[in-house]
């Protein structure tokens, strides 16, 4: 599949413009229930909140989240783009999705921590990077995606020694 990169932001600049109309959406799993979802980047210029609940959370194996992230896999969650605020600017990169259209991700200029994303194929929802949550006990998986990309490495196996600390 042929990938476009673009380091534009998109159409209306940095920031998501609310828009009027509010898109229904109806999906099959629950989240928790929130008023508030807040989070920002690691040096603290770049913040964001959405008002409401989260519309679902997924943790996405697809290669471009293993390459933006560095790791097996990426946990986001969707919300409304019409609740959705963010204070600071940010930088963006958008790449070609397999839906033809761009996927645009959101990370500070500052220290370079990726925020959130504007899927133009889904042009109402903003998807929350939950490591940049504020509370990210908040976030609520409810299916894994594009696991035939999943890197075997990144199946869990509950016989993994767990330190709450690094070990010494």
């Amino acid at each position: 599949m042929a990938r476009q990169a673009t380091g534009r932001p998109p159409s209306g600049g940095s920031r998501p413009r609310s828009d009027p109309q509010l898109l229904t959406i109806s999906h099959p799993f629950s989240t928790r229930r929130h008023t508030m979802i807040a989070g920002g980047c690691l040096c603290g210029r770049v913040r964001y909140e959405a008002q409401g609940d989260a519309l679902f959370g997924v943790l996405c194996h697809c290669r471009d989240c293993q390459r933006v992230s560095g790791t097996g896999h990426v946990p986001v969650m969707g919300v409304r783009k019409s609740t959705f605020r963010v204070t600071g600017e940010t930088k963006t990169y958008g790449v070609l999705g397999g839906s033809q259209k761009q996927a645009i991700r959101h990370f500070c200029p500052n220290c370079g921590s990726l925020l959130f994303g504007t899927p133009e194929v889904v042009p109402d929802i903003v998807t929350l990077y939950v490591g940049s949550l504020d509370d990210p006990n908040v976030f609520n998986p409810q299916y894994r995606q594009f696991t035939r990309d999943r890197p075997d490495w990144d199946k869990i196996d509950a016989r993994l020694p767990e330190y709450e600390t690094v070990p010494t």
